[in-house]
């Protein structure tokens, strides 16, 4: 519940015991470029579940229709919570057969990768128990993808996220500006209304305008990529469109 609340800002009650999710909660992880990610949370399952122990089945059954999982397990606790250990390779192992037993076919094929959580307690080893658990996974999974974060201080959220944009849509990422480092041309409006005008007109559909707009003594400076590929890559407003607006707004600045 604690990463899910992260990534998405879920609003749910997160509880200081284990296994208190006792109903799936779901949220939205919005990027600024329009793509939206549906993230449920579900209870915890134990040994059995596949079996419809503690109506583990109703949890199993969520499952269906997801495309990627995500187990969660947590590092550095103690072995005194029921159905719980000190290993984390166990926890994950308890989880991941259930998950197998209830349908090997289905779930053979589907994408999943795993979170650990609570690394930020260094006072319970957290960090040797994330070594422990990657290494010995990747021993096991080649392929599988390790991500060590603190929902507590934020720490590996992000690529979290990064990770599960990637695992479902691997060709639709768009990387941030300095990510992709555009080269940029800037242009001068003597206020906001030109600005507000054109961000309005091309965004009015709710996604966050891509433009960086700064106030300045002679005026607004808006950074635009220079080719009109990365633009339009970007949900950007062509330099003819822009040119063609005010006349302030064809003074173009190198």
């Amino acid at each position: 519940s604690s990463i899910a609340s992260s990534v998405c800002r879920m609003m749910t009650r997160i509880g200081p015991e284990e296994y208190s999710t006792t109903r799936p909660h779901t949220g939205v992880i919005r990027f600024r470029d329009g793509v939206n990610i549906k993230l449920t949370d579900l209870p915890g399952i134990t040994e059995g579940a596949a079996e419809d122990r503690l109506r583990g089945l109703r949890v199993l059954r969520h499952m269906y229709r997801a495309k990627l999982l995500v187990y969660v397990i947590k590092m550095g606790k103690g072995g005194d919570v029921v159905g719980t250990s000190e290993d984390p390779l166990k926890d994950f192992e308890a989880v991941y057969n259930e998950v197998m037993k209830h349908d090997t076919a289905w779930n053979e094929q589907r994408k999943w990768i795993v979170c650990a959580t609570m690394c930020d307690m260094l006072h319970k080893d957290s960090l040797f128990h994330l070594d422990s658990l990657y290494f010995r996974l990747r021993a096991r999974f080649p392929e599988v993808v390790v991500i060590g974060t603190s929902a507590r201080f934020g720490l590996g959220i992000k690529r979290l996220v990064d990770e599960i944009r990637t695992q479902l849509y691997p060709d639709a990422l768009v990387p941030s500006f300095r990510e992709r480092q555009i080269p940029i041309q800037r242009l001068i409006a003597p206020s906001t209304e030109e600005v507000r005008q054109i961000t309005e007109e091309f965004y009015a559909s709710g996604r966050h305008s891509l433009l960086e707009a700064q106030a300045q003594q002679d005026g607004i400076r808006v950074y635009l990529p220079e080719d009109e590929g990365s633009r339009a890559a970007l949900g950007m407003p062509s330099m003819d469109r822009l040119g063609s607006g005010e006349e302030a707004l064809q003074r173009i600045e190198a």
